[in-house]
């Protein structure tokens, strides 16, 4: 079986394994096809772009090139040469003056209407293809700030096929909002190339349901659309790329808002009307064959299927905790008032300036304590361990430790100005410790419940929350 080098991803094959029998000074020889002299105008073609080509096996070509140096009108063209080894193929061409004396059979323009051969492009395009999905890189999901600038909301995995380079011309990103004006929370939204940071094209004042003069509100009423189009963005061939979607958010006062907790999330949708084989929302053309590209989005969600990124909560405040850099851990002494954790919660400067105020706070205790023989004491304090305490909790005889449940009833709340820091501290009685048992603190997710003032009972920190796991051995 012979081996051959195909330029091409589909199409009808080059090659036929028909010969004849032609008769010259009374000497029988094996003389090429014009599908066979097609090939090599085509490997010459391609030789250059070496990605391009595919190996292909077929069993019955008949011939072989012998010696393409000796071929008066193939000789003039290194490439040919250094393209494969094309030995085994046509055993002499030499022999086929009749075939090679004739410039049109050789010639590729000529060569292309031939019945039982594509054009050229339309075989090429065959080749182009392109990917969108989510990006592994993609931010995960967060309680966004109103009034906040150059926030990601999202990046996207652009891939290239193999065999040719793409350029993107245009990309329609949508947005799936819920609650008061969500629709136009993002505003300056632009593309960014993840790699150099630099922008694609111009940015989008914001998201609207206009797409090209028809209003998508009928298919997708929830949705809104952020036009990028005129791009001239490349992909090599073989190469992903990751585009990141950079955008502002309006102010609680500029917005009008009576609520917040508004919900968004982004996606790149297979059509940005929802309707199959249509409103495609990636325009590209290959770079070799000047063809579109119908791109492939890897859809993670079935009912308007598309490529999302994690959802976005908004509020006009937002609180965030870490554990001080001086919390304590490690080996320990049982103690009546063993400080078990020391934390920071921070309300980030806003635009309004306006306070949050924690609820309550409950921590996570796992322990190899055995079950206590009298009752045993947490409690919080906010600044220092002088002041008075803001929450306690009790552990009764028979209980281990485990999760306090701290209502917000038992719990003095606290307000941060806008763009102010507090430190907490968190004291356990572990009076009933012996050597070699050991407890474990976190806060979780839902640990600490807050209000931006607007609405109340907010139970995320998305990003910040669960704090990871201190360890003390006694």
């Amino acid at each position: 079986m012979a081996t051959i080098l195909s330029c091409f991803h589909k199409g009808p094959a080059l090659f036929d394994s028909s010969t004849k029998e032609t008769q010259k000074k009374d000497k029988p020889m094996t003389t090429m096809t014009i599908r066979s002299f097609a090939l090599l105008a085509l490997i010459a073609g391609c030789n250059n772009d070496p990605l391009q080509f595919q190996e292909s096996a077929r069993s019955d070509l008949g011939g072989a090139v012998a010696d393409i140096n000796s071929t008066p009108d193939l000789r003039e063209r290194p490439d040919l040469r250094q393209t494969a080894d094309l030995a085994g193929f046509a055993p002499d061409m030499k022999s086929a003056p009749d075939l090679l004396q004739q410039p049109d059979l050789i010639a590729l323009p000529d060569l292309l209407p031939a019945p039982d051969l594509m054009p050229l492009p339309d075989l090429l395009a065959t080749s182009g293809t392109l990917k969108v999905k989510d990006s592994s890189d993609t931010p995960a999901g967060t309680n966004q700030l109103m009034g906040a600038t150059d926030r990601y909301l999202g990046v996207f995995t652009f891939c290239a096929g193999v065999f040719e380079a793409v350029q993107v011309q245009e990309v329609v990103v949508s947005w799936r909002f819920l609650g008061e004006n969500a629709l136009h929370i993002p505003i300056n939204v632009r593309l960014v190339d993840m790699a150099s940071g630099k922008p694609i094209g111009n940015a989008v004042a914001q998201f609207g349901t206009m797409v090209h003069g028809q209003d998508t509100k009928a298919n997708l009423p929830e949705y809104g659309h952020a036009v990028f189009e005129g791009l001239t963005y490349k992909l090599p061939k073989g190469i992903c790329m990751d585009i990141g979607v950079l955008t502002d958010f309006v102010t609680y006062e500029a917005g009008g808002f009576t609520t917040t907790g508004q919900h968004g999330v982004l996606g790149i949708l297979g059509s940005y009307t929802n309707t199959p084989n249509k409103d495609v929302a990636v325009k590209a053309v290959g770079l070799t064959s000047g063809l579109a590209i119908t791109p492939t989005v890897i859809s993670n969600w079935p009912k308007v299927p598309g490529a999302y990124v994690s959802a976005s909560i908004f509020h006009r405040t937002k609180l965030i905790t870490s554990w001080a850099a001086d919390t304590p851990m490690g080996v320990a002494a049982p103690g009546g008032a063993q400080v078990v954790g020391k934390f920071v919660v921070t309300n980030l400067a806003n635009s309004g300036n306006y306070p949050s105020t924690m609820e309550s706070l409950n921590v996570d205790l796992m322990s190899t304590l055995k079950p206590l023989t009298m009752p045993r004491v947490f409690i919080i304090y906010k600044d220092s361990l002088v002041t008075t305490p803001i929450a306690t909790y009790t552990f009764k005889p028979g209980e281990v430790f485990a999760a306090t449940a701290i209502k917000q009833a038992n719990f003095t709340s606290v307000v941060f100005a806008s763009g102010t820091s507090k430190t907490f501290y968190v004291t356990l009685d572990t009076s009933e410790a012996k050597g070699g048992d050991s407890l474990q603190v976190r806060v979780n997710g839902g640990g600490i419940r807050w209000s931006d003032g607007v609405s109340q009972g907010i139970a995320y920190m998305y990003g910040y929350l669960p704090l990871d796991w201190k360890s003390f051995i006694y």
